[in-house]
């Protein structure tokens, strides 16, 4: 049981309370529509705002708009499971043997995502690894909303900040244990992540990456101790913090095109990382240019109404063959969304059927090309279109002769 004030909304008393298995993509501002929860009891009446954004006949609400009036009991639907990708394709790096005993701690803060690999220093071997969902994301998907959290919430950084201590600090535990070793163990501590999340995780203010000229605060590449940033670890326990590039090319760039080999390359290289925010870098030993977007809002459907991360039960593939469409979702089962490789499939398919022109917005041909019988669905339960409002439809493949696109919930 938890409490919370007359007049707070569903949203907030919940980030207070440290429950984050909720979806809030535009950090509550009452836009993404995706903040669903089921709720019974005294709460206010849905307005305008919430009408227009809950699908047709949905009985659920939307938990930054609803206002507390009194008791009342909120069920939360189970998060989506994420696993981490633990492999790669190029080389191990060298680097000068540590050979000491003791634990050390890799870890990697996406906007989305949080990976720790657990190491042994005395051997370099990763001996757990612990991953999931990055447990800020009901502050907002992106940076930006979160961002502006930490601006209009008078304790909103302190709060964003506890949220990723808090995660890390239940990973080396789960690592520890998985492992049969002793937290006290560890030694060393090396965190990646953009330059947003760095502030937040050192407690720094990251308004001044939000406006022009976007210039940050610090750049980091160095050490702090466990005790300084509130690590519940032993309080001598070194934390290193990679270097970043500016204000949207982070410590994760630099961590990568060292790992890559890209930075030693006599010839010109690419290097692409296409996460929540987006990067891409390009040169070689002599130095890179590096350019940032925000690509979570496209490829994790934080602005399309069945849009998802790569969790189960997304489509994760769609493909049209031999007159044919089919799908995977991630998992099997019904799909409950489509997360950015879907996305991108299904854009593809689109377009080298007409459906779309090379701006993606041409979707009227859609419907001429379903009075054509050119578009087929297969045994499976429908497929996934983007309608014009950026609005996610299936269509059941027993009724293509038909026009009419049933929303996808």
């Amino acid at each position: 049981m938890i409490s919370g004030r007359t007049g707070q909304t569903l949203l907030t008393v919940l980030q207070s309370a440290g429950i984050y298995e909720i979806e809030a993509p535009c950090g509550g501002n009452g836009k993404c529509g995706k903040c669903l929860v089921q709720v019974t009891g005294a709460i206010s009446p849905s307005d305008s705002t919430e009408e227009r954004l809950l699908p047709h006949g949905e009985a659920r609400r939307l938990a930054c708009r609803t206002r507390i009036e009194g008791d009342c009991t909120v069920f939360l639907a189970p998060e989506g499971s994420v696993d981490a990708f633990r492999g790669g394709l190029c080389e191990n790096v060298a680097l000068k043997p540590i050979r000491r005993q003791g634990l050390g701690a890799a870890v990697d803060i996406g906007t989305t995502t949080v990976v720790l690999y657990l190491v042994d220093l005395a051997t370099g071997e990763i001996i757990n690894t612990q991953s999931g969902m990055n447990k800020q994301r009901i502050f907002g998907a992106d940076v930006i909303s979160r961002v502006e959290y930490t601006t209009v919430h008078e304790d909103g950084l302190n709060q964003l900040s506890d949220t990723i201590l808090t995660q890390i600090d239940t990973y080396l535990r789960q690592a520890c244990r998985e492992a049969e070793r002793e937290i006290g163990e560890l030694r060393e501590i090396a965190i990646a992540c953009n330059t947003v999340m760095a502030h937040i995780l050192t407690g720094l203010p990251p308004k001044t990456i939000a406006v022009a000229p976007f210039t940050p605060i610090s750049l980091f590449g160095k050490c702090f101790s466990a005790a300084s940033l509130g690590l519940h670890v032993s309080p001598d326990v070194s934390v290193y913090v990679s270097p970043c590039i500016a204000g949207y090319v982070g410590g994760d760039i630099t961590a990568g095109l060292f790992a890559s080999g890209a930075y030693m390359a006599d010839g010109t290289c690419l290097y692409l990382d296409i996460g929540t925010n987006g990067e891409i870098a390009l040169g070689n030993r002599a130095g890179f240019l590096c350019c940032a977007t925000a690509a979570g809002p496209a490829f994790e459907g934080a602005e399309i109404a069945c849009g998802s991360s790569g969790v189960t039960g997304a489509i994760s593939s769609v493909r049209f063959s031999d007159g044919a469409v089919g799908y995977q979702v991630i998992g099997g089962g019904v799909p409950t969304g489509i997360c950015g490789s879907g996305l991108v499939d299904t854009l593809a398919m689109l377009l080298k059927l007409g459906a779309v022109d090379e701006t993606g917005r041409s979707f009227r041909w859609m419907r001429h090309l379903y009075a054509q019988n050119r578009i087929w669905g297969s045994e499976m339960t429908g497929l996934c279109f983007i309608s014009m409002r950026h609005v996610l439809y299936s269509f059941q493949t027993k009724t293509s002769e038909s026009c009419s696109l049933p929303r996808l919930r």
